[in-house]
């Protein structure tokens, strides 16, 4: 899909003012960049908020576009939006593209995660609200989605199929924001993988 007709495609009216709180977010988050290059690069930015398909986040590094869509992320507090928007600026300033081996793709997502965790260190933000908000909801089984997923990541069956995905596993993630200082109970990331599926 082209990137005009992924900012035409939908037929919702674009909410302005979430468009605008987005837009003011990128802009805290380019002066929060540890250089002038990573500035000027946020700053050229183009956000959309109407995410076309299901994935709710994501950016085409290629195209400095970023799609949050409103639906999704209208309700969230400014500390969940500045990570996730961190998280998809980080693919834009490093130029990612979707590589040929998933090994290559996990490194992408890594890379993604570690310049949103340093725009939030930087803020002085707490990673444990922000997971805490999207891990708020539970399965039908009353069981956490992060420890479903866990199960699921963890089972020797399934090794392969994990080990050949885009982005990394839950207690990847985990482990590596506990290897940044990100504090990540499982009491406030009960659904981390919920982020993970929606951001790409």
């Amino acid at each position: 899909m082209r990137v005009k007709e992924i900012i035409q495609e939908s037929e919702i009216t674009p909410d302005r003012t979430f468009l605008s709180r987005c837009q003011a977010i990128v802009e805290k988050i380019a002066q929060t960049t540890p250089t002038h290059e990573f500035r000027e690069i946020i700053r050229s930015v183009t956000v959309d908020v109407e995410a076309p398909d299901e994935d709710k986040a994501f950016s085409i590094p290629s195209h400095r576009l970023l799609v949050v869509d409103q639906e999704e992320f209208g309700p969230a507090p400014t500390s969940v939006l500045i990570w996730l928007l961190a998280h998809e600026l980080g693919h834009i300033v490093m130029s990612h593209a979707v590589q040929p081996t998933a090994d290559a793709n996990q490194q992408q997502e890594r890379q993604a995660d570690d310049f949103a965790n340093d725009i939030t260190r930087r803020l002085g933000i707490s990673k444990v609200p922000v997971f805490s908000w999207l891990g708020r909801r539970k399965n039908e089984l009353g069981k956490t989605e992060l420890e479903r997923k866990q199960q699921l990541e963890r089972d020797p069956a399934n090794a392969d199929f994990f080990k050949n995905q885009s982005h990394p596993t839950t207690d990847q993630r985990i482990k590596q924001g506990g290897e940044q200082g990100v504090e990540l109970s499982k009491a406030n990331t009960d659904q981390i993988d919920w982020l993970m599926s929606h951001t790409a």
